[in-house]
């Protein structure tokens, strides 16, 4: 199966030349939009207007760049990445640990960082939303799916030809 797809499907012809695939579906999810998303920085959210504006509770982080700077220097800007990228549940768990235990341990591919109550701001604030998504983002929103159709007509074609 592909990388990209979460699921893949493949017709066959029975051929002289044995089977032969002539066409495959992949489902691709939101693996080609949000690879766009990230590539060139353009929001592809689609939005719904609301019948009536929403109120939803916004956690994020608030990282004091100057502490980690000084403190991870070149590590720093992958630490504020991953800061960002944190989900709402996990911001939650750092906040907990902040507070109870004094550091939070923050885990990256290679390597872990220990992060102190000085170095992030964990901010709560209420925010009213006009549109509404369904999986994207923290404010409900959504890409849409991609379905990738191969049909090879020259795989057919080929395979009703024998020489």
């Amino acid at each position: 199966m592909a990388h990209y797809a979460c699921d893949c499907w493949d017709a066959e012809c029975s051929t002289s030349f044995g089977w032969v695939e002539c066409v495959g579906c992949a489902d691709r999810a939101c693996f080609d939009i949000s690879r766009h998303q990230e590539a060139t920085g353009v929001d592809l959210v689609a939005q719904q207007p609301l019948r009536e504006p929403k109120k939803i509770d916004v956690i994020e982080v608030s990282p004091d760049k100057k502490v980690l700077g000084k403190k991870f220097r070149k590590e720093a800007q992958a630490i504020m990445e991953a800061l960002k990228n944190l989900k709402s549940v996990d911001i939650e768990v750092m906040e907990d640990e902040l507070q109870n235990k004094g550091s939070y341990i923050l885990k990256l591919p290679d390597t872990e960082y220990t992060l102190e109550p000085h170095m992030v701001n964990v901010l709560r604030s209420k925010k009213t939303i006009y549109a509404g998504c369904v999986l994207w983002l923290q404010l409900d929103g959504f890409l849409g799916f991609s379905w990738m159709g191969s049909f090879g007509y020259s795989c057919i074609v080929t395979a009703g030809w024998v020489p």
